[in-house]
């Protein structure tokens, strides 16, 4: 690869980056914490703060529009959370039982 591809190649890392791309998966790049494992990430926080125990989220359902949901429930209770990277209108990203209402089977 010649001298001016890598750096246009390195620019475009940086960008991406810079924008919130996952480059790690693809190029090898930073390691940066995609949409749908933020939305995840939070999803679990919420629970547990609730008295809920989630199990692993379900792989991610990619749609042609590039929406991603991904599921999880409590192993307590079996309250649902729901992620959505592109919730429809008047929609939310995160939702479900699990962040919404403690956790029926354990204290808090």
């Amino acid at each position: 690869m010649n001298k001016e591809r890598s750096d246009s190649v390195n620019e475009l890392r940086e960008k991406m980056v810079s924008i919130g791309t996952d480059t790690d998966r693809k190029t090898g790049g930073c390691n940066i914490m995609t949409k749908l494992d933020a939305l995840r990430k939070s999803a679990r926080e919420c629970a547990k703060w609730r008295g809920h125990e989630l199990s692993r989220f379900s792989p991610a359902e990619v749609q042609s529009t590039g929406r991603q949901q991904s599921f999880t429930s409590c192993l307590e209770c079996g309250a649902m959370a729901v992620v959505d990277t592109q919730p429809l209108p008047n929609g939310i990203d995160i939702s479900g039982r699990a962040v919404a209402v403690g956790c029926k089977k354990r204290k808090t």
